[in-house]
Formats: C-alpha cells, structure tokens, sequence
C-alpha cells in the first residue's frame, strides 16, 4: 500500500513540533544538572521475516523500496537523559507494513498477502565506565517491550482457506554497551549493540540489535545525524517459526536542552 499524503505529512510536522517545543525551552539544564536529547529519526529499513504455518514457510523479503510502496505508518524517536556518569534512555519503533503475492512454496496458490506490523519501546538505565576527553564507554540493562503481528492470508481464489495472524506482545530484558566520541569540529560517533530474550520465560529466543552513527552539531542545540541501524527478532508461536530481521540507514535530528 502506498503512503497516503497524510502518511508523509507526519514525519515533518513531527520535525517542526520538535523545533517548536526545543525552541522554547531555556538553553542551559539549570542547577538539576541534568542534561537532555530528543530525537527524531527515520530508518530507511529493508525486511526479511518468516512466518511458519501448517502449509509451510511463509518467507517475506522486502528492499528499501518495496518498504516506501508498502508503507502504511511508521514512527521512530529516542529521548535520554544525563545526569554524571547515569543515562536514562528511552526509543520508540513503530512500522506498518503490507506486502502481497509472497510464494509458499509446495502451496496450491501463487502467494500469500502479508501484513507485518511491530512496535518496540525500549528503556535503560545506562552507566559510563570509562570516560576520557574525547570518547566514553557505558555499559546499559533494561528491558524492549514488543508488539509483533504477522498476519497472511490467502491471495488467490480455488485454493483450500488460509488465513494466520501471528500476534504478540512481550517483554524481553536487554543488557547492552555503548562507546561514543568526539572527533572535533562538531562530529561526534556512537555505536552500540544490545541482546535480549534469551528465552527467560515467554521473552523472544534471541533478539539484538546494533546501532551506528555519526552526528553533526550545528550549535549546542541543534544536529542531525546518519547511520545504519539492525534489528533481529527470533520468537517461535505455537512451535512454529517466527523471525524478523530489520535494517537500514537511519537519518535524523536531534536536540539537545
């Protein structure tokens, strides 16, 4: 499904509510100490999933532009905040997704439509064990709230009825590291990896995730950043498969107060 004009108006309101309010805000973190960022970003993200069901594998791989043709929603924005050597880190992910005709092999019909729809909200507590003048290292645990729907449903007629929503929701903990640095002149890198799951109770199998940027600052306020960003899922329901890889670029902006 193509992107509604409304679709597409989003992410820029998004941006200018976010320089509307950060415009407003006093420009120094007062005598609390504490420091903040928000940001809004958005991931330019290929898929690859597999959703097992009593005909088989239902396996979905979609580029960089099947994901802008099919794209229904999408929402993505992280906000920290700083005190010494403590972060407190929240992320929000959010996409829409539709795709038709996906082959199953061995069926009866050409394909399948499928739907897939995941939301992730993140929150650590972040600490810094090293810190130099120009990069630190944090070590970070917390726990990735997940909504995950893979839905598929018959895509041509004479073929026996198939209809299969897959839908969860669950908490998975993650324990992560983080390094960041200052190259000078107003760069700045991070790179981060997390894990999570591990099969604690209903949590996924295994999911991680790794991230990676470079920001540029305009002021002390103001900078926008690019990067690339991977995302891996593995939650098996009711025995069967279920697994989701997201990645691609990410470009943002992002203010600090």
């Amino acid at each position: 499904m193509a992107v509604t004009p409304m679709g597409r108006q989003r992410p820029l309101a998004a941006v200018a509510l976010l320089v509307a309010v950060v415009s407003a805000l006093p420009s120094s973190a007062g005598a609390s100490d504490w420091r903040y960022s928000a940001t809004l970003y958005g991931w330019l993200t290929s898929l690859n999933a597999k959703l097992g069901t009593r005909l088989g594998t239902v396996e979905v791989n979609q580029s960089l532009s099947d994901i802008l043709d099919q794209l229904d929603f999408a929402a993505f924005g992280t906000f920290e905040a700083q005190r010494g050597r403590w972060s407190l880190i929240a992320d929000l992910a959010h996409a829409d997704l539709s795709k038709t005709a996906a082959p199953l092999p061995g069926a009866p019909f050409g394909g399948v439509r499928v739907d897939t729809r995941v939301t992730a909200i993140s929150g650590y507590a972040a600490y810094r064990v090293v810190e130099t003048g120009t990069a630190g290292l944090d070590i970070a645990g917390g726990l990735r709230w997940y909504r995950l729907s893979l839905g598929a449903g018959l895509a041509g007629a004479g073929a026996p009825p198939l209809g299969i929503d897959r839908s969860n929701s669950w908490v998975d903990p993650v324990i992560g590291v983080r390094t960041v640095w200052a190259f000078g002149q107003g760069w700045r890198g991070a790179v981060s990896l997390d894990a999570g799951g591990f099969g604690i109770g209903s949590a996924s199998d295994l999911s991680w995730q790794a991230t990676a940027e470079v920001e540029y600052a305009f002021s002390d306020r103001w900078s926008a950043l690019v990067g690339y960003r991977h995302l891996s899922i593995d939650r098996p329901a009711n025995r069967r498969t279920r697994k989701l890889d997201i990645s691609g670029p990410v470009i943002g902006v992002r203010a600090r107060f």
